[in-house]
């Protein structure tokens, strides 16, 4: 039962656009800035991309009791705003903030800089 389980995991759609050069900037983001973000672009209910944002350039407007209300991506001129639904949240720890409702992460570095 286990191995087709992972056999499942494996074969599923959404693997396919989990790619080495996501998967590598994600990681890089994660270092040098804390955090990143991810926007689920779907046909339908099915997603059928993944488009990496970067994290210097969104910020998050909040309901009262700390959940995100919208997030808001601004490239330049462009400004575009997105459901929490609509984004993933990958983001280190960070000490003024409290699952779940962490929107923004420390790379070890900014963590250092705070403490010292």
């Amino acid at each position: 039962m286990l191995q087709n389980d992972k056999m499942e995991a494996i074969n599923h759609d959404h693997m396919k656009l989990i790619t080495p050069e996501l998967i590598e900037a994600i990681v890089s983001y994660m270092k040098l800035q804390g955090s990143c973000y991810l926007y689920k672009i779907q046909t339908g209910s099915k997603i059928t991309e993944l488009m990496l944002l970067r994290p210097d350039m969104m910020t998050v407007e909040k309901n009262n009791d700390g959940s995100v209300k919208k997030w808001t991506y601004t490239n330049g001129g462009n400004v575009s705003y997105f459901t929490p639904d609509e984004i993933i949240v990958f983001a280190n720890f960070n000490p003024y903030q409290t699952y779940p409702n962490v929107t923004h992460g420390y790379s070890e570095t900014q963590a250092c800089a705070i403490t010292l």
